[in-house]
């Protein structure tokens, strides 16, 4: 009887011990989860929205914002309002939650490209930090890999998407099978033909791109065809030297074309004494960049190239409208604008400036052949540019009309964050890789590309996406490239010995891209053989007002 009431005892005190238990475990409160943010960081482009949200909690949140210019914040909506970084703060009762914001302000480096067919165009989405998704509308005209590099394959038009955080970006393509069959024109008529073509430039250390320009006709066509010869490193001092040069290939019979780049003193005569023993029809003559009045070398050479340098001017004045520019400062001497053309360049910008209601300012510079030197010319420089940019502001262009000044007026925009639209002597290379750091390629022509995508990598690790530009193609190179191309087609008969229309589709062939043409003017006469053309701007990022 004892065992079974132990018995008893023992279960009332196990079954009284289990319900103590469940009373506990269901009287402990449970751990409530966390308030917590929809997201810790985000990257939005400047205009996007975010909606964050705090989730496990449902009372009223307090949000802010650790910079109201860059990105501000409403119930929970982020909105980028300026590149920059910004963080989010949501209080929730105790508890403060946070999101890193940043905010990009990504720009496609070409809303418009030309290209004949099997060229190729890299195009870049700067400023974005993430993966962008690129894309064309009709691939038959033009492809784009998953770096951005367009490859031209048909005649047509493509319009090439970059998605970037859900924002796209385009850039229209043009391919033009034009520029090929012309290309094919110029080697079938090489191919016919046996006349000799001599390219006579100045020395790789007067102008290393003329120089090398030449080499590159002589490696395309061959040296049977092709010679390339130099005048004399001093040629102001050895005229001599330089009619001999001319007059040694020129009385060659087998010679059928002469192209002189530069056309410096003493071309005229070794011109002469080559017509005394050959009939003009029998030669074509070719001057680039000649350095004597226009009279006397439109006498002797059939064709003469060079820059359009007073039309130049009314381009600078447009570019620096298009970069945002409201004031241009053009920095020259009375040397220079003792110059025809260099004057009618200055006129130029100052009356487009006018039109578009940009301030002009003329400023004397030092000359660097007077008796101050070259140093104190670069000197001023330096000093100027500062002080004008604190007195008319960043939003200012320069120029100058001196060889010499660019490397020195270019490093002092570069570090004052100003503008600068083109070179005296439009080139990537022209005061560029010297005021950059750049290492200026022994051949220009293999070492275009690379320096120009060099130059735009600086110049966006900088920040100065659209503060500079230049040419793409220097005209010294595509003087050469054109006039040998022209000779070709004149010995096989399918041009005359001047035809304007079929040398601007050969520069711009060349070039890649439209140019302006016209004939040089002076004093009421017009000189029909005497070429001037204008390229198309090469800009280091998207100019302001064009993005």
């Amino acid at each position: 009887m004892k065992q079974y009431l132990r018995k008893g005892v023992m279960h009332a005190m196990l079954s009284l011990a289990a319900i103590s238990l469940m009373f506990i475990a269901f009287a402990t409160p449970v751990s409530a989860a966390k308030p917590k943010l929809s997201k810790s960081k985000a990257v939005l482009i400047k205009g996007q929205t975010l909606k964050l949200k705090v989730k496990n909690y449902k009372k009223a949140v307090k949000w802010s914002t650790s910079s109201k210019k860059t990105a501000k914040v409403k119930k929970g909506k982020v909105t980028a309002l300026k590149k920059g970084k910004a963080t989010i703060t949501a209080k929730a009762g105790k508890a403060t939650l946070k999101c890193k914001i940043t905010v990009e302000t990504p720009s496609i480096s070409s809303k418009k490209e030309s290209l004949n067919v099997g060229g190729t165009v890299t195009l870049k989405l700067k400023g974005a930090s993430g993966k962008v998704k690129w894309k064309s509308n009709n691939t038959k005209a033009a492809t784009v890999s998953k770096k951005g590099v367009v490859a031209a394959k048909g005649a047509g038009t493509a319009v090439i998407t970059a998605t970037y955080l859900k924002k796209k970006f385009k850039c229209t393509v043009t391919v033009k099978a034009k520029s090929a069959s012309l290309q094919d024109q110029v080697d079938a008529a090489a191919a016919a033909t046996k006349g000799k073509i001599a390219i006579i430039t100045v020395t790789k250390e007067q102008g290393v791109e003329e120089y090398y320009s030449a080499e590159l006709m002589v490696k395309k066509y061959g040296s049977a065809r092709i010679t390339h010869a130099t005048l004399p490193d001093n040629f102001m001092e050895e005229i001599g030297k330089t009619i001999s040069v001319i007059s040694k290939y020129g009385k060659d019979p087998d010679y059928k074309a002469l192209i002189i780049n530069q056309a410096v003193p003493g071309c005229n005569e070794g011109v002469d004494q080559v017509l005394k023993t050959r009939k003009k029809d029998d030669l074509l003559v070719v001057y680039c960049t000649p350095q004597e009045n226009a009279d006397d070398v439109s006498k002797r050479a059939d064709i003469i190239l060079n820059i359009d340098e007073i039309g130049k001017g009314t381009r600078i004045a447009e570019q620096a409208y298009r970069m945002g520019c409201k004031t241009v400062v053009h920095y020259s001497f009375p040397r220079h604008m003792a110059q025809a053309p260099l004057a009618g360049c200055r006129d130029k910008i100052e009356a487009k400036c006018k039109e578009y209601g940009i301030k002009f300012v003329s400023a004397n510079a030092v000359d660097p052949v007077e008796k101050e030197g070259i140093d104190a010319a670069v000197e001023f420089i330096r000093e100027d540019v500062p002080k004008k940019v604190k007195q008319y502001g960043k939003d200012t262009c320069f120029f100058t009309t001196n060889c010499a000044l660019q490397p020195p007026l270019i490093k002092a925009v570069h570090d004052c964050k100003a503008y600068y639209a083109l070179p005296c002597c439009p080139s990537p290379y022209h005061g560029f890789p010297d005021a950059l750091g750049i290492k200026m390629p022994e051949d220009p022509v293999k070492g275009l590309e690379p320096t120009i995508n060099a130059i735009t990598k600086k110049l966006h690790n900088d920040g100065l996406d659209g503060h500079f530009s230049t040419w793409k193609v220097p005209v010294n190179i595509t003087n050469t490239v054109a006039a040998t191309e022209y000779a070709f087609l004149w010995m096989n008969g399918d041009v005359t010995k001047c035809n304007s229309s079929k040398f601007k589709a050969l520069i711009s062939d060349y070039c890649g891209s439209d140019i302006t043409l016209s004939v040089y003017k002076e004093s009421g006469k017009t000189y029909s053989n005497y070429l001037l053309y204008l390229e198309d701007f090469l800009n280091f990022g998207e100019p302001t007002r064009a993005r």
